[in-house]
């Protein structure tokens, strides 16, 4: 639990010191090198295992410990994306999870009962791709752009012996942005294996959550990629 704690307040920390902004900014930035760098644009499709959750964070701090997890989902991912410069990409996704729940903070305290989430989310994203090879077959990456989650599931009041109360469907689509970070490796001429964390925020109307306090699904995923053309496997080339 400490572990996936660290991991995803580092995401959280990193979404406000950075975000998309930060993204676009790098963008600009390497831009010039890269048109000098430039090489053939190269497609790339990946697939990974996720595990994911939400997690809420009380007071609008980042950097403080008053957070709460969920138990972990899991599901998969399928990508594809367009390497256009040395240093910069394009990237689509989709992202389905099942299973990730939470309990509802606010209705802890309604007549002893206990609020319940169990949901299954399906994310699409466009993102813009940072790229930066290193130690010849190393590769770390950063991407921000635009998400669309759909959340479905049941939400269900329970009494204190854990006997439910009441039950119902909910359902809750938003768009957001996403961000996410990695390393990925070559282990051959065309595959790469790729370590990737992710985080989105999440409508928190949905959580029962009020005030300052916010939420957002995230969690890593690990997969294999295939680049393909010629020389894709060296950090010359990276993703």
């Amino acid at each position: 639990m400490a572990s996936c704690t660290g991991e995803l307040m580092g995401l959280r920390r990193i979404r406000t010191l950075a975000g998309f902004g930060c993204v676009a900014l790098v963008a600009l930035l390497i831009a010039p090198t890269s048109l000098l760098a430039a090489e053939k644009p190269q497609w790339y499709a990946a697939a990974a295992l996720e595990s994911q959750q939400i997690s809420i964070m009380h007071g609008n701090d980042p950097f403080s410990d008053n957070y709460e997890f969920g138990p972990r989902g899991s599901g998969y991912s399928v990508r594809g994306g367009l390497r256009v410069l040395k240093h910069l990409g394009v990237e689509a996704g989709i992202q389905r999870i099942q299973n990730v729940e939470v309990t509802e903070p606010l209705s802890m305290s309604v007549r002893g009962l206990v609020g319940h989430l169990e949901l299954d989310a399906q994310l699409e994203r466009i993102v813009v791709v940072g790229m930066w090879p290193f130690a010849r077959i190393w590769e770390a990456f950063l991407k921000g752009g635009v998400g669309s989650y759909r959340l479905d599931g049941q939400q269900a009041l329970t009494d204190p012996a854990g006997a439910p109360v009441l039950t119902r469907p909910v359902s809750q689509r938003h768009t957001d942005l996403p961000i996410a970070l990695g390393v990925s490796a070559a282990v051959g001429p065309s595959w790469h294996v790729v370590l990737e964390l992710s985080s989105i925020e999440v409508e928190k109307s949905l959580l029962g959550l009020s005030g300052d306090d916010s939420a957002s699904l995230g969690g890593w995923a690990i997969g294999a990629e295939y680049r393909f053309g010629h020389g894709s496997s060296g950090s010359d080339t990276g993703r």
